[in-house]
C-alpha cells in the first residue's frame, strides 16, 4: 500500500511538472512597445515567459559532464507555430569555471526532444532573457529571442526565413 502511494505521488508530480508551462502565447497587439514588423507573422509567434518559473525548473538539470547522457529535467519550449515541445535537458556550461563563478546568472543548456532525439535544443538563460536554437533533421532552424533588450519577459519564436527581406539587406556606406 505504501509503495503504491509513493508511486502515485511520483507519477502525479512528474506529470504536473510537465504541465507547468512557463511560456504563454500572446498576440502581437498585446504590447504596442513591441515592433514586430521585420517578422513574417505566418512564421513567427510571440510569447510571454515566466522566467523565474523557467529558471526554477532548470535548477534540477544535471551538469552535462556528470550526467552520462541521462537527465530527468524536462522543460517546455515553444516553436514558431506556438506548439509546445518537451525537451530533456542538461546544463552545458560554455564559460570557464572562473567566469561561471563571476557571472552565476548566465547559464547554458542543451537537450533533445523527449520523443525524438534528432530534434535538439541549445539555449542560454541570462538576466536579459532566454535565447534558444532548435535544430531538426532536414528542417530550418527555429530561434527564440527577447523582443527587447529592456525586458526579459516577451520573446519571439521564428524561423530564419520569417525575417522580411528589406531588413536583411545591408549596405555599408563607409569609404
Amino acid at each position: 500500500m505504501k509503495q503504491q502511494l509513493l508511486l502515485t505521488v511520483f507519477i502525479l508530480s512528474f506529470f504536473s511538472g510537465l504541465a507547468q508551462n512557463s511560456w504563454k502565447k500572446i498576440s502581437s497587439n498585446s504590447n504596442e512597445n513591441v515592433n514586430l514588423k521585420k517578422f513574417d507573422s505566418n512564421n513567427s509567434a510571440l510569447f510571454r515567459l515566466d522566467i523565474e518559473a523557467f529558471k526554477a525548473k532548470l535548477q534540477s538539470a544535471p551538469l552535462r559532464s556528470n550526467s552520462n547522457g541521462q537527465s530527468s529535467t524536462i522543460v517546455s519550449i515553444p516553436d514558431e507555430t506556438g506548439k509546445t515541445l518537451q525537451f530533456r535537458v542538461v546544463e552545458a556550461p560554455v564559460l570557464s569555471k572562473e567566469l561561471s563563478i563571476q557571472y552565476p546568472n548566465i547559464k547554458t543548456y542543451l537537450g533533445s526532444l523527449v520523443n525524438d532525439v534528432t530534434t535538439r535544443v541549445r539555449f542560454s538563460v541570462t538576466p536579459l532573457g532566454v535565447n534558444v536554437m532548435i535544430t531538426r533533421a532536414n528542417q530550418e532552424l527555429t530561434l527564440i529571442q527577447p523582443v527587447s533588450r529592456f525586458s526579459n519577459v516577451e520573446h519571439i519564436a521564428y524561423k530564419r526565413k520569417s525575417i522580411n527581406e528589406d531588413v536583411k539587406r545591408f549596405e555599408c556606406l563607409t569609404d
